[in-house]
């Protein structure tokens, strides 16, 4: 996922995201505030919105996680309800975020 010409990449056992450059050099690390927890957490996919917030999705926790992309603290836990094993999310032009999973719906948010 780009942020800002960058590369971003979740890392979960390593307790963060990843920044690198476009040759793929590493920049930067962005700590997860699960990991720290001890807290589950699978992620399946990752989306950058148009402030740079970085969306991902948890089939362990059946949510979207939205974390700030300049410090990764949690911003928001989201659709706990409405997902099951969620394994897709990207944005619209919209902005809508748009997530699947194995209930073999395309869900709007």
């Amino acid at each position: 996922m780009q942020y800002k010409g960058e590369i971003v990449v979740c890392l979960a056992k390593d307790g963060g995201f990843q920044v690198l450059s476009k040759d793929g050099t590493p920049l930067r690390s962005i700590p997860l505030p699960f990991t720290k927890c001890n807290k589950v957490f699978a992620p399946e996919a990752i989306a950058l919105d148009s402030n740079d917030n970085i969306l991902i999705v948890d089939s362990m926790r059946n949510c979207l996680l939205v974390f700030s992309g300049k410090d990764g603290h949690l911003i928001a836990e989201c659709a706990r309800e409405s997902l099951c094993n969620p394994y897709g999310v990207a944005l619209d032009r919209a902005g809508r975020v748009i997530i699947s999973d194995s209930s073999n719906q395309i869900k709007f948010f």
